[in-house]
């Protein structure tokens, strides 16, 4: 998607508010559709002072450049940053850091590493969201912004989906993530590096009415910025907020929650690649058995990443491991990412449990 007009005002206000500074991460290389004289013009809209004597650089595309669209340096220092970098899967347009974020092995170097990390229409393209969202929380530092900016409406085989703004808004409240502001965004795709988007700002509920069928033909996006706090997890699988505004539709069905908790060295060592931990203390729901052998929906976290896979037979954790584990009964058998010792490679193992 690139930045344009109706992903820069949003981020442009929140400086505003919240100044930016530090390093900010994109991604997907961040190809600007604007020139300079653009980027003073919607500051002023936003009321908001661009840092002077920063250097204006064109474009990296000589497409762009010929329309004096600028560089990102040249926009995100404008703003407060001191780093700007760009994470893709491969290297094809020159992007800093190189990682496929379906993948749960965030490396050691990305993680809380980022003040900001900005989704400017990347995730549509990413198949498994929920380790994306997981990478995008451990590469923040706390008190990290994330600031999304998704297809909701209207575009047609653009990338895998396209994303309501209860999908951001139920997902972060779940997780406990500081909600600065999420909006709706209608623009033509046609005419975006000229025209006026047009904003509403999003609240639970408020287009039920026109849900289904009730949009015209224009092309409409969600625009969320969220901060990461002390609190703030990826684990929690939210229920969509609709279901939870339908009078007694809560009271009628069974309750459940979600619990991290944090284990403890010491580990003790089967074989091989395999450690184990008892659970019984935990007073948590009892894991696989021979009768049942996917009963547990436990899941297993090192230094804040998903690993897995789960219900995995113990001879295979012993012999390959690489994260995988099986909870079985009181016990948990489990390797680590790289078949270290988990008493002393100083990584932290958490449980989410559901309970309830």
């Amino acid at each position: 998607m690139g930045f344009v007009r109706g992903n820069i005002l949003p981020i442009l206000k929140e400086h505003r508010v919240r100044p930016f500074s530090g390093h900010c991460l994109c991604l997907g290389q961040a190809d600007v559709h604007f020139t300079y004289d653009s980027l003073w013009h919607m500051a002023e809209i936003a009321r908001v002072q661009l840092l002077p004597d920063i250097p204006v650089t064109l474009s990296h595309r000589p497409d762009f450049a010929a329309k004096k669209y600028i560089s990102r340096e040249t926009l995100f220092q404008s703003i407060g940053f001191e780093k700007i970098s760009a994470l893709d899967y491969s290297d094809f347009e020159g992007a800093e850091y190189i990682f496929n974020l379906n993948s749960h092995e965030l490396p050691e170097a990305l993680r809380e590493q980022f003040d900001v990390v900005i989704n400017h229409g990347t995730m549509e393209h990413v198949f498994h969201i929920p380790n994306c969202l997981a990478n995008i929380h451990n590469m923040l530092r706390i008190g990290g912004r994330v600031i999304h900016s998704s297809p909701s409406s209207n575009f047609m085989d653009h990338g895998f989906y396209m994303f309501s703004p209860t999908f951001f808004y139920d997902y972060y409240s779940a997780n406990k993530w500081s909600i600065h502001s999420v909006q709706v965004v209608r623009v033509d795709p046609k005419y975006q590096e000229v025209d006026a988007p047009f904003f509403a700002d999003y609240e639970p509920g408020i287009f039920d009415r026109i849900s289904s069928g009730g949009l015209d033909s224009g092309a409409y996006g969600t625009y969320c910025i969220m901060e990461k706090t002390v609190e703030s997890t990826f684990a929690i699988i939210p229920q969509q907020g609709f279901y939870k505004r339908m009078g007694n539709w809560e009271a009628n069905t069974p309750v459940s929650s979600f619990e991290e908790i944090r284990l403890l060295p010491p580990f003790d060592h089967d074989q091989g690649n395999c450690w184990t931990k008892d659970l019984k203390d935990f007073e948590i729901p009892s894991g696989d058995s021979g009768k049942a052998s996917r009963k547990s929906s436990l899941k297993f976290t090192e230094n804040g990443i998903l690993l897995g896979p789960a219900h995995t037979i113990h001879d295979l954790i012993r012999s390959f491991g690489k994260g995988c584990y099986s909870h079985w009964g009181e016990m948990l058998y489990f390797s680590t990412s790289d078949n270290s010792d988990p008493n002393v490679n100083g990584r932290v193992y958490t449980i989410v449990v559901h309970a309830g």
